[in-house]
């Protein structure tokens, strides 16, 4: 989202739940100078997060099929904050330009393992994920329950065949291999920790570990 001076995005937040929920929004900015308020006008905790070239890849093509025109810029950012909304009730936001505090607006910061042998552990909250030393996820926790499950992630895709009817049958499902070691990189912040890593040449993958919220999302990008 591309805000000129003085103008502000205004993001409405709806729960159409019966119980109250709350959540971290990643909304795409283009500058790095970007303060988000409530509906009080109190600045309220934000981070930023580099967008990956696979994610801004993935929305030019997008933009492309529906627009017919590659898009004339493309946001370099996310701004990641929480959000609580009441049970069948909203909540307002409002994103602009503007001095970031230091106290409460941070930016990401970037580890990259590279060919780094060791094991880590990536997450701030509840739950927790273990990596082993060639960059597979090996592991996850739950520090409130005391649950430690060991952990295998695999990539298959399966090869398709005309069943006569409006149906596809699987022929066959074929492993992807990945190309020896994937070492991860690794975004930690406030708000949020992000694990990205190149699956293969044309799958990249990205684990979303909030800090107060038990949930680990997994996006991946083909």
């Amino acid at each position: 989202m591309n805000l000129s001076q003085g103008k502000s995005l205004v993001v409405l937040v709806y729960n159409s739940l019966g119980w109250k929920r709350e959540d971290v929004l990643r909304i795409p900015v283009m500058s790095d100078s970007i303060v988000v308020h409530d509906s009080e006008g109190r600045e309220i905790e934000s981070q930023l997060l580099p967008i990956a070239n696979a994610s801004s890849h993935l929305r030019d093509r997008h933009v492309k099929a529906y627009l017919g025109t590659s898009p004339a810029a493309s946001p370099k950012f996310w701004v990641a904050f929480p959000a609580s909304v009441a049970p069948l009730g909203f909540s307002t936001y409002f994103i602009s330009i503007g001095k970031r505090s230091a106290s409460i607006s941070s930016t990401s910061t970037l580890n990259s393992q590279g060919s780094e042998s060791r094991n880590l552990q990536v997450g701030q909250g509840r739950l927790k994920l273990q990596y082993d030393a060639a960059g597979a996820l090996s592991q996850y926790s739950d520090s409130k329950t005391q649950v430690e499950a060991n952990f295998e992630q695999k990539y298959k895709y399966y090869l398709g065949q005309a069943s006569g009817a409006y149906i596809f049958r699987p022929k066959g499902v074929v492993p992807i291999k990945t190309d020896g070691q994937v070492p991860p990189t690794i975004l930690r912040g406030p708000i949020l920790d992000e694990v990205h890593q190149q699956i293969n040449p044309w799958i990249y993958q990205i684990y979303y570990c909030p800090f107060n919220i038990f949930c680990i999302t997994c996006a991946v990008h083909l």
